[in-house]
């Protein structure tokens, strides 16, 4: 993911794609290396996404990108506190801890359960639209704790990437779900708040599929990881 300022590209990862790497100590460290050298953003875990968009909401106030979501990291010189290096050796012994250890103990069962949901025919992205999204999007606000009515559902450009990229993967892809396939979809929620996302190619699909739909989208430039070589 990419914000652009001016010219230049500010790379964007979610905290969910640091944990996918953590496990692999000589690309992980690449990453360390390479990320604490330059300016960069990193988003937080969905649910505090989707709080902010709920909260803004009700407070009939724009959604904002702030630190309530993401946390700009700068090179070492700049900023010792906010260098990337410094902050993961912290991250998981801080507030975000509890949020990511149920996230990644829900995410297998999550993957499981949606790979169960799947039936025989696979149902199209105007079906979703017109009949589905509402009642996909309530019930995951529901298991959220809040209510979204359908007219206010309509602002919630994040949470609605998000139900559409997990409905796109469990109606309209036959490929096993997996648990790094709830992450790349709890990812999709920051989608709308950046300028350019890379992906791996069932997501790009899926984001492609839900620009018709969903205008913030319209502003975003989407590529595949497969592009990048």
């Amino acid at each position: 993911m990419f914000f652009l300022e001016s010219k230049n590209n500010i790379p964007c990862f979610s905290l969910y794609n640091v944990i996918e790497i953590r496990p692999y100590k000589k690309i992980y460290r690449k990453f360390i290396n390479f990320f604490s050298k330059i300016p960069c953003l990193l988003f937080f875990p969905y649910k505090l996404i989707v709080e902010q968009e709920h909260n803004s909401l009700i407070n009939n106030k724009l959604m904002e990108v702030d630190n309530t979501i993401c946390y700009a990291l700068l090179p070492k010189p700049l900023c010792r506190k906010g260098n990337a290096r410094k902050f993961f050796k912290t991250i998981f012994n801080n507030k975000l801890n509890s949020i990511i250890k149920n996230d990644l103990d829900n995410f297998d069962s999550l993957a499981s359960l949606w790979q169960s949901q799947r039936g025989p025919k696979p149902l199209s992205t105007k079906q979703y639209f017109a009949s589905l999204e509402y009642r996909s999007i309530i019930g995951f606000f529901e298991e959220q704790g809040f209510h979204v009515d359908r007219k206010e559902m309509k602002k919630m450009a994040g949470s609605r990437v998000l139900a559409y990229s997990q409905f796109y993967r469990v109606h309209q892809t036959r490929k096993e779900i997996t648990k790094n396939d709830v992450m790349d979809i709890m990812i999709s929620c920051a989608t709308p708040y950046v300028d350019v996302i890379i992906t791996e190619k069932s997501q790009a699909q899926a984001l492609l599929n839900a620009k018709g739909y969903i205008d913030e989208l319209n502003k975003v430039k989407i590529m595949k990881l497969s592009e990048l070589k």
